[in-house]
């Protein structure tokens, strides 16, 4: 697949002129592909990072073992696959120790602002929730499995939230208005606001956006904004991104979908808020 976009990327650029952009987007795998791609070819040094105009990812599995996110909790542990306690353990007389990779440094060390890649995922789709769910009640058996799990950095012991892969870019959540030709009434998200709305995940220390807000979450940003005030959701506040994302992505675990008997089938709620077509019709209802 590299090799029969090369030509084509390539072809773009020399055609286009100064200024010229590359854009890649997919839906399901063809978006984790669409990501995988570009950074092989930014890595590769076929794509300069300049000519990367943005990647969007729709309903895509995260497919990285970093993420663009705050770094996540190492313990230290010289036995633990998370990774710290290698670095620890290292000679202290070494003139200039190389530090260890941290989760995140991805897109920084290829040249990216995260913002350059973004995946949208529908509030209910199970298939992005596949590998950054937690895999606690799994991961010795997995470990067991495949020795290459035993090294794996998202199933260490020490993590609390046990994942296979997380998101690189950012994360935004769609949720589509209720009642709508592909969603039932009580088909929402209980930590999402209830308007319907592209939702982004940021930091909590992030100011919101003030301006390109959907039509139909700007009509109610002032009720909600005072609801929130009133009433602070239930439960414990996400102190970090990482949080963030481990706790919707876990909610409703991808297990719990597929013990309901109305997810399955074409009518089904995994079909639903997978299928492509929904994906594209809920982006229009919001624009």
């Amino acid at each position: 697949m590299y090799d029969s976009l090369l030509p084509l990327v390539r072809d773009h650029l020399a055609c286009a002129g100064p200024g010229a952009k590359v854009a890649f987007t997919g839906h399901s795998l063809g978006g984790s592909l669409a990501t995988v791609i570009t950074l092989l070819m930014i890595h590769r040094g076929d794509l300069p990072v300049d000519a990367l105009a943005s990647v969007h990812t729709f309903g895509a599995p995260a497919v990285f073992c970093d993420s663009s996110s705050q770094p996540l909790p190492c313990c230290g542990d010289a036995a633990c696959s998370c990774g710290a306690g290698a670095a620890a353990a290292a000679p202290a007389a070494a003139a200039a120790p190389t530090p260890a990779p941290r989760v995140g440094a991805l897109l920084p060390s290829l040249g990216l602002d995260a913002h350059k890649i973004t995946n949208v995922v529908m509030h209910r789709d199970i298939v992005p929730r596949a590998f950054v769910c937690d895999y606690s009640l799994v991961a010795d058996i997995l470990k067991g499995w495949l020795p290459s799990f035993k090294e794996h950095t998202g199933l260490a012991a020490c993590k609390p939230h046990k994942t296979l892969y997380h998101f690189v870019g950012d994360v935004e959540v769609l949720q589509p208005p209720l009642g709508s030709a592909f969603t039932l009434p009580d088909e929402g998200h209980f930590m999402l606001p209830a308007e319907p709305a592209l939702y982004k995940l940021t930091e909590p220390s992030c100011p919101l956006p003030q301006r390109g807000a959907p039509k139909h979450a700007a009509q109610h940003s002032a009720q909600h904004a005072e609801q929130a005030q009133r009433a602070p959701p239930a439960g414990a506040r996400a102190l970090t991104l990482t949080d963030a994302v481990q706790a919707f992505f876990n909610t409703p675990h991808p297990l719990q979908t597929l013990s309901e008997v109305r997810a399955y089938g074409p009518g089904g709620s995994i079909s639903r808020f997978h299928n492509p077509q929904n994906y594209t019709d809920a982006l229009a209802m919001l624009l």
